[in-house]
């Protein structure tokens, strides 16, 4: 389930709003959806052209959305789009149900460069804003105006939006994740992700001879984050623009309780680094240790800063898995990259 999703929830309800969430990655993502992919296709629709597959699989995301707004409300969509505007495409399409249905405000969000602003605000009748980085303090805001009509959508930071014929940018905002309170999943349909492996992946590993001799039971593997950005400064990546690095206490005290709330002891760490510090590493391992929180977590780090010591510390805290890049074998191309590393 979104991560992104479940810190908008609670940062909206910890502000009184009621939050609804329709999951359709949960519902809707073993549908045929690939003619999203075609910006074209795509743009011919919101112009006004028909197309009977487009409509077929909006209708049928319709029922998992349209019950979810009810009465006065801002209907956000949040995408995930590493490659192209598959997700934002999806987005605008369901937008334009949403105004000509139910006549909300709608506004789409997601990580600072995936979001394509000038395209999401092209048609007048999809999106009303758009919110680049963090989405927190934006989307309370724009919750405010709406709900009391007590500011403008174009002195609210962070907030793309129209105003008298052309389009007001106003730059990014970066919450804090120490200000940021717990995620919430509540609301979320968890059982649709609770899950064993697939057939598929047994099969591939039955042919190597791999295979466990009885399938795991489902497991509910949930995502968490603990730091934003990264301490390296290599060319190709964004994600040098900002650094916040939660404490550990809060941290742990997070996922004790979350893992208490929804049933689970897996959880997927969403760090683009979890070893930017051993100080911090050894305290949070040895948290956990201390706590008998029994957890098992998987994270991603860069191959260095890591001895012998601090992985058995790791692996007896759960750490299962650690994933790192390795984007070349050339160190002429690393250099060129800025990778810091060999």
């Amino acid at each position: 389930p979104s991560l992104a999703i479940a810190r908008l929830a609670a940062y909206l309800r910890g502000y009184g709003f009621a939050v609804r969430i329709a999951d359709l990655e949960a519902t809707q993502a073993d549908r045929p959806l690939s003619c999203f992919a075609d910006d074209a296709r795509v743009d011919a629709w919101l112009d006004g052209g028909a197309d009977t597959e487009i409509e077929a699989a909006l209708e049928a995301m319709w029922a998992t959305l349209g019950p979810a707004i009810e009465g006065p409300c801002l209907v956000g969509f949040s995408i995930v789009d590493y490659y192209g505007h598959f997700q934002m495409n999806i987005a605008a399409c369901l937008a334009r149900l949403v105004k000509r249905r139910t006549h909300q405000p709608t506004v789409l969000g997601g990580e600072r460069d995936q979001v394509d602003g000038d395209r999401a605000l092209r048609f007048e009748d999809t999106f009303d804003h758009v919110v680049v980085g963090d989405g927190e303090d934006a989307l309370v805001a724009l919750a405010c105006m709406h709900a009391d009509d007590d500011r403008e959508a174009r002195f609210i930071e962070g907030v793309w939006s129209r105003h008298e014929g052309r389009t007001v940018k106003n730059g990014v905002v970066r919450s804090h994740l120490d200000a940021m309170p717990r995620p919430s999943f509540d609301g979320v349909p968890l059982e649709r992700y609770r899950r064993g492996p697939s057939r598929w992946l047994l099969d591939a590993l039955r042919q190597d001879g791999l295979a466990p001799e009885m399938p795991p039971d489902p497991a509910l593997y949930l995502p968490y984050a603990f730091v934003k950005g990264c301490v390296a400064d290599c060319t190709f990546c964004s994600a040098k623009e900002h650094l916040d690095v939660q404490a550990p206490d809060k941290t742990v005290d997070e996922l004790l309780l979350t893992s208490e709330r929804y049933g689970t002891r897996d959880f997927v760490f969403l760090n683009n680094l979890v070893n930017l510090s051993p100080r911090w590493l050894r305290r949070f391992c040895e948290r956990l240790i201390d706590a008998g929180a029994d957890l098992q977590w998987t994270d991603s780090c860069r191959p260095a800063g890591i001895d012998a010591e601090l992985a058995a510390l790791m692996r007896e805290a759960g750490c299962l898995l650690l994933n790192f890049g390795a984007e070349s074998g050339s160190d002429a191309v690393l250099a060129r990259m800025k990778k810091g590393l060999t």
